[in-house]
């Protein structure tokens, strides 16, 4: 009964110390990634269409050929973009020297 009390309070500080993600952490990663990635593909295909109606090859709107609605979907454009790219960079799980 000691030895694995003692074996599971070592695994807690080599966790502590080494910073090793706990399961509800990876968890809890992966479901914020996964919303960041469909709030990014949102913002891209919005963005799309605000830019295309802003340019006046989407007709039908009253956004249609107002130019800072172009403005404003190139702006959700790229920033849906520079989201995806966040929301998909690898973290670097190598142990630092």
């Amino acid at each position: 009964m000691q030895v694995r009390t003692g074996l599971r309070n070592l695994k807690m500080d080599l966790r502590a110390e080494k910073q090793i993600p706990t399961p509800t952490l990876i968890g809890k990663e992966k479901n914020m990634r996964i919303f960041l990635n469909i709030v990014a593909v949102l913002l891209v295909l919005v963005g799309a269409g605000w830019f295309l109606q802003g340019i006046n090859v989407l007709p039908g709107s009253f956004m249609t050929g107002q130019t800072q609605w172009a403005v404003y979907g190139g702006i959700a454009v790229a920033v849906g973009i520079g989201l995806l790219v966040f929301a998909n960079r690898h973290k670097d799980s190598s142990p630092k020297k």
